[in-house]
């Protein structure tokens, strides 16, 4: 009986032991990737090294009015546990950053077709929508971005921030989603490092355009009244000589 050499015996059993994977990459860029699935999928297969498992990994950050979705699919190193798990990074509000990561030790397991397998473990999005801006040296239009702020948001901001100091002097407009218990950005701080800052919003807007005018009619008739009693004690007085 004729037996292969021992190398060719050895090359056989490691071919017998390493994974054939889906290999691939995704790069795509867009609005509503947290919300809307996209097809994840690979033409090509790839033979790993011995003792190479499969893997896909998936990682989403999304700002609001924009999004970058980045995937891929292959062999891992060698000695990795199977596994699958989606982690959030940073949550909302603010910017969102979560992943999904897929090790598998079976002939291409790596088969994930669309980006659901990470959506659908992501924080649900309220129902408010809110313009988006930060302009430097402007005002944010009327026409600006929408987005979906996430749940328990119940208002939008709409305000500037004039800074002062450092060699920078600018008022910059703000608009978006706002903390539920929060009315202000900066918590009335006034001091931030070099700068001096100072919020002013909407609210504060419409509050100075109701007062400020009967405010003023209301000072300036009462100097008006101090006036007239002044020179009237001073006429009964005799200072003032009668002509």
């Amino acid at each position: 009986m004729l037996r292969p050499p021992f190398h060719k015996l050895t090359s056989l059993l490691s071919l017998l032991d390493t994974l054939t994977c889906n290999r691939g990459v995704m790069l795509q860029m867009g609005r509503k990737l947290a919300q809307d699935p996209v097809e994840w999928t690979s033409s090509t297969n790839q033979m790993c090294d011995p003792e190479e498992v499969c893997q896909e990994t998936l990682m989403l950050i999304d700002v609001g009015h924009r999004s970058l979705l980045m995937g891929s699919k292959g062999c891992s190193k060698a000695g990795a546990q199977n596994s699958q798990a989606v982690s959030l990074h940073s949550r909302p509000p603010g910017v969102l950053v979560a992943s999904y990561v897929r090790v598998c030790s079976s002939d291409l397991c790596n088969n994930a077709g669309s980006s659901s397998v990470l959506l659908t473990s992501l924080p649900k999005p309220g129902g408010l929508q809110c313009p988006a801006c930060v302009q430097f040296l402007g005002s944010c239009s009327q026409s600006s971005d929408l987005v979906t702020c996430p749940s328990g948001v119940t208002h939008c901001y709409d305000g500037n921030i004039a800074v002062n100091g450092g060699g920078l002097t600018a008022t910059l407009s703000i608009q978006g989603c706002m903390a539920p218990a929060s009315k202000y950005l900066l918590n009335h701080t006034q001091n931030v490092g070099i700068f001096s800052v100072r919020e002013n919003f909407e609210d504060d807007n419409k509050e100075q355009t109701r007062v400020s005018p009967s405010g003023v009619a209301r000072a300036t008739y009462l100097l008006w009244v101090m006036g007239m009693g002044l020179f009237l004690a001073l006429w009964n007085g005799g200072l003032y000589p009668v002509c």
